[in-house]
């Protein structure tokens, strides 16, 4: 996965734009369009690739009566919470809001773990969970360039996106004819949406086993 500085983004999308120098749009207003195509770009390849492409984790610990925890501050999307119960390790589910006073049922408690829900910048559990040490993995939010060193990764060179993105912004601005970058970029959009494979082609991504898991949850393995 290739690196690129915030000047070289910078230098990049001048080149596009035909704007070298820093004068109608500043430094500045040109970082802004940079990282609004970087978090653009880090949503569209989350989609595409998932953990595979970005993962951080979160140690939180739950206390018994108490369902909302806050999200990690980063936090923008979710791909499992693990909680140690009754010796193993948990994999829990979701439950919808269809579900949720079924859940909220300490009946359950015994019987199987906690679901949960997205609430806002929380995650609810229901019913309470006890108290245990968890863990969250889940995608970051793209990290905002600021100074002419941070750098920004993206894999096969798509930081060609953000570039277009930023020069695009710059010829609207400028009032000027974007439309042959427009097209190219329309076209890069595209192929981002048609990019959701898994990067180790030797073994596709294949469907959750959820029966498994569920078996796992009542009794561990056979």
């Amino acid at each position: 996965m290739g690196s690129v500085t915030l000047l070289e983004l910078r230098t990049r999308s001048r080149t596009r734009a035909n704007m070298p120098v820093a004068g109608f749009v500043s430094d500045s207003e040109l970082d802004s369009f940079i990282n609004e195509g970087v978090k653009a770009l880090h949503g569209k390849l989350v989609e595409a690739y998932g953990e595979e492409y970005v993962e951080s984790t979160y140690a939180f610990s739950t206390v018994a009566g108490t369902t909302d925890y806050a999200l990690p501050a980063d936090f923008y999307k979710l791909y499992g919470i693990d909680m140690p119960l009754a010796g193993r390790t948990r994999t829990l589910r979701p439950y919808n809001r269809q579900e949720r006073n079924i859940f909220k049922d300490t009946r359950f408690t015994n019987v199987s773990p906690p679901r949960y829900a997205l609430v806002g910048n929380n995650i609810r559990f229901a019913p309470s969970p006890p108290s245990a040490d968890c863990t969250m993995w889940y995608a970051p939010e793209a990290t905002k360039l600021v100074l002419t060193t941070d750098t920004y990764s993206c894999p096969n060179g798509w930081e060609r996106y953000v570039v277009a993105y930023a020069a695009i912004q710059m010829l609207m601005k400028e009032e000027s004819d974007a439309r042959p970058l427009q097209s190219q970029f329309a076209q890069w959009e595209r192929d981002l949406e048609e990019m959701r494979e898994n990067r180790d082609a030797a073994f596709p991504r294949q469907a959750t086993d959820v029966e498994a898991i569920a078996a796992w949850d009542e009794r561990g393995w056979p």
